[in-house]
């Protein structure tokens, strides 16, 4: 059951990081200033070549076949990394679809479209939050596995 879970939602990620990406560049011209949600949020589209935080901005080749690659890893041993723990199931799914969602703007324009905008924090999109939170994820099911795991282990002793 894990493996369907796990391209279920890596699809209906890549899916709305997509759909939002379309729909924002309809809407709001790049590089100028878009809608505007009170003082916290707007949509500012940018297009970025590089990785998050603006960095490396020459290294779009690179940045594509790191994605390649941790699609790739994920693909092959996510379902057995994930076994029966939800959290790690849906943190790679989630993971799997931001890198998936990037890797089709990387291949089709050259960079990636980032348009939320905080005005607190660099300009990200649906994918790098489907990213952050699959990391999250990931992180806190280990965690809680090796803890369950351990206490499990003191009560057989």
């Amino acid at each position: 059951m894990t493996r369907p879970i796990l391209y279920v939602v890596a699809i209906a990620t890549v899916a709305l990081d997509q759909l939002a990406k379309v729909a924002v560049l309809r809407v709001v011209p790049a590089n100028e200033p878009g809608l505007v949600w009170g003082p916290y949020l707007s949509v500012t589209v940018q297009h970025n070549p590089g990785a998050a935080f603006g960095l490396f901005q020459s290294a779009t080749v690179c940045l594509s076949i790191l994605a390649v690659a941790i699609i790739a890893l994920i693909v092959g041993y996510g379902p057995r990394l994930a076994g029966s723990n939800a959290l790690v199931t849906i943190g790679l799914a989630l993971v799997l679809g931001g890198a998936g969602g990037n890797l089709i703007d990387r291949l089709r324009l050259g960079y990636v479209v980032d348009f939320i905008d905080l005005h607190f924090w660099p300009v990200f999109n649906v994918a790098d939050i489907a990213i952050t939170c699959g990391a999250a994820l990931i992180i806190i099911g280990l965690l809680r596995a090796q803890r369950h795991g351990q206490s499990r282990e003191c009560q057989s002793r």
